[in-house]
């Protein structure tokens, strides 16, 4: 009777880490997943910000402050755009850094996850090269 008790026991408690384990993989997993999906986000950020500069230099290097990405448009920070999934993506312009004809572009990524922000930052430095 000891004997089945203890065999009880063990298996519950088997039974008790395989199922922590697996609950904290998929948790692992889903945090992955979305810091992935903000990555590439945040990497669309700066194509966007690549393309606003080839096709016309002027235009681009007069941007200055913080906008929205949206869909393929800028909103500026007082017009927030509906959210894209969970994600918001802010694209910040800053002329003449590091040096005079250069803009340094920051795409930054914010997301709620378990009532935590969390944010992914891309930074780049674009210049006129046409």
């Amino acid at each position: 009777m000891v004997e089945m008790i203890v065999a009880l026991a063990v298996i519950i408690i088997i039974l008790a880490g395989l199922i922590s384990a697996t609950t904290a993989s998929i948790t692992r997993s889903t945090d992955i997943s979305i810091r992935t999906q903000a990555t590439k986000l945040a990497t669309n950020g700066i194509e966007f910000a690549r393309n606003l500069r080839d096709q016309d230099w002027n235009e681009f290097y007069a941007l200055s402050g913080s906008y929205y990405l949206s869909n393929g448009e800028l909103f500026g920070m007082w017009e927030p755009p509906a959210q894209n999934g969970v994600f918001y993506t802010i694209l910040t312009f800053t002329q003449g850094t590091p040096a005079a004809g250069q803009m340094t572009v920051e795409s930054r990524v914010t997301w709620t996850e378990r009532d935590t922000d969390k944010d992914i930052i891309l930074s780049t430095v674009l210049t006129q090269w046409k």
